[in-house]
């Protein structure tokens, strides 16, 4: 079975920081949507779990595999044109 990371808990989200960072894609290119933040203007049912992470064209929200994070990192620099 593989082993699943909230993929917007601090440690997690700080490894993807730092692994965007190092490629060169920084961190602008994802935008956390926190719906319990008033000032996201995103309603609660528009999203399949919260919180969810904008990454280029995809949407990540719940449990992914550390596989799964890299696909995503690398669709997002192969759209880039990086």
């Amino acid at each position: 079975m593989q082993n699943l990371n909230c993929i917007f808990c601090g440690p997690v989200l700080a490894s993807l920081e730092t692994v965007l960072n190092e490629l060169g894609i920084g961190t602008s290119a994802i935008q956390i949507v926190n719906v319990d933040d008033s000032d996201s203007m995103v309603a609660e049912e528009d999203l399949p779990a919260l919180p969810t992470i904008q990454m280029g064209i995809d949407q990540l929200s719940g449990f992914h595999s550390e596989d799964d994070l890299r696909e995503a990192v690398t669709k997002m620099i192969l759209l880039s044109g990086g």
